[in-house]
């Protein structure tokens, strides 16, 4: 009576050895962890694949223009003086649809990236504590193991999180990525 579920299980298994990679029409199977790089701008950063969550989180720190120096602000193209467009720090708990993010994300090794989006939404996260957290929501395209997808990323603050990304459902259902929980970093994080 169990026999198929375990021969179903056993299969996956073996797939899961066979590598992150089967075919470009098949299913993916990564590890729980693996590294991601932020195609944009180049920069890799560890990520944990999290089938629990369904919109992908990286750490950001959300800067201010007044954060930013002269170079930074050229580099960024925000030399207009339309700064009502700029998200600032302090409005992030709002509706912000449309306007522009500039945050900063930064990897293990010490390297960091300046990077501004448009805002697509604000999504509410439950807080463990209890309470309600309110974030900014960006496209961004990201290379996991070698899988080149695009799609929703919450800046959010992982300081106390061991990864700085978090894959959810949409980005591993977009990949056509499954999650193998006995296995980590199989593949590069280029594409």
């Amino acid at each position: 009576m169990f026999r198929p579920l375990r021969t179903l299980l056993v299969s996956t298994v073996a797939l899961a050895a066979a590598g992150p990679a089967l075919a470009d029409d098949q299913i993916h199977i990564l590890g729980w962890l693996e590294h991601a790089n932020v195609t944009s701008v180049d920069i890799r950063v560890d990520a944990k694949l999290d089938t629990g969550a369904k919109t992908s989180a990286i750490h950001a720190e959300i800067l201010s223009r007044d954060a930013l120096n002269e170079d930074e602000v050229r580099e960024l193209g925000l030399e207009t003086d339309d700064d009502e467009e700029i998200l600032d720090v302090s409005d992030v708990a709002e509706d912000n649809r449309g306007k522009v993010v500039v945050f900063r994300i930064s990897n293990e090794d010490g390297e960091d990236r300046i990077l501004e989006r448009e805002v697509i939404r604000t999504v509410s996260i439950k807080k463990r504590g209890g309470g309600v957290e309110k974030r900014p929501v960006v496209e961004l395209e990201l290379c996991i193991a070698g899988i080149l997808v695009d799609g929703e990323v919450s800046l959010a603050d992982r300081t106390t999180f061991n990864y700085p990304l978090l894959i959810g459902r949409d980005m591993l259902e977009e990949g056509d990525i499954a999650v193998n929980p006995d296995a980590d970093y199989t593949a590069s994080a280029r594409c």
